[in-house]
């Protein structure tokens, strides 16, 4: 397979944030059994020239350590954010309303499955509100949220059911549908588990962490990019369409040259 070459990514996402276009999506209307339309509370771009920026709020992510850039699924150099198994970022206090209806999205490549891994995450007192991690065992995506905030709580999970490939891009969106009383997981824009959650839910005042749990144990090896967060349930048309920003032929990563000497 020939090289492709990827494109440096320096001032085009303040370009396009500029514009209004960094993060745009249209937001279909929710139907009848949703209290209101979904809105904005986060989008971090996850690449060198925006970084940890929150280009819809104030949301903005502080670093566990120096962040590491890296090519994304288009192979654009330093446009995703590569975590090492140690390294993620967090914001100071919550974006999500864990009592309310809400959808948390991203794009991750995992370069190891050997162990759990945590994609996206809000913290509690004693355990996640909510996670969108890697099970190992089950060697699938999951969508948790806890029965309360206790260490010790049962966890309602959506689970896919296909095995999850490494260095592969996949789009997740987590779903919380307080109406209907139900998560659910969406991979590559389909429905793929939904699991009932009975009760009222607890309010996260934790920091929203992008590559870790909150106890910063399960924490990603790969890469993460473009991750966003609504209050409301986002419609499965819009998901669909997030998912579908790809390339449309198979790119192979190991023709990407993103070395930070190259002055073009």
């Amino acid at each position: 397979m020939p090289l492709q070459n990827p494109m440096r990514k320096p001032r085009t996402a303040s370009l396009l944030l500029s514009l209004g276009l960094v993060g745009s999506a249209l937001l279909t209307t929710t139907s009848p059994a949703h209290a209101s339309a979904p809105e904005r509370l986060a989008y971090w771009d996850l690449g060198a020239d925006l970084q940890g920026a929150d280009s819809w709020n104030d949301h903005d992510l502080t670093f566990s350590s120096e962040p590491e850039w890296t090519f994304d699924r288009f192979l654009i150099c330093d446009g995703s954010y590569r975590l090492n198994g140690t390294s993620y970022g967090s914001t100071a206090d919550s974006v999500i309303d864990t009592t309310e209806s809400f959808t948390a999205m991203t794009w991750v490549r995992l370069d190891s499955a050997a162990a759990d891994q945590t994609v996206l995450s809000q913290a509690g007192t004693d355990s996640d509100l909510f996670d969108l991690s890697f099970s190992a065992t089950d060697r699938a995506w999951s969508f948790s949220m806890p029965h309360n905030d206790r260490d010790d709580a049962h966890r309602h999970r959506a689970v896919s059911p296909e095995p999850v490939d490494e260095q592969v891009w996949y789009h997740l969106a987590a779903v919380y549908d307080r109406e209907n009383r139900e998560i659910r997981l969406y991979v590559d824009g389909a429905p793929v588990a939904s699991s009932v959650l009975p009760g009222n839910r607890q309010f996260s005042a934790g920091p929203f962490v992008i590559g870790s749990s909150g106890d910063a144990t399960a924490t990603t090896t790969g890469h993460i990019d473009s991750a966003r967060a609504y209050s409301g349930v986002v419609e499965e048309e819009t998901i669909t369409m997030l998912s579908s920003r790809r390339p449309t032929m198979p790119l192979d990563p190991d023709g990407s040259i993103c070395d930070p000497d190259d002055p073009w």
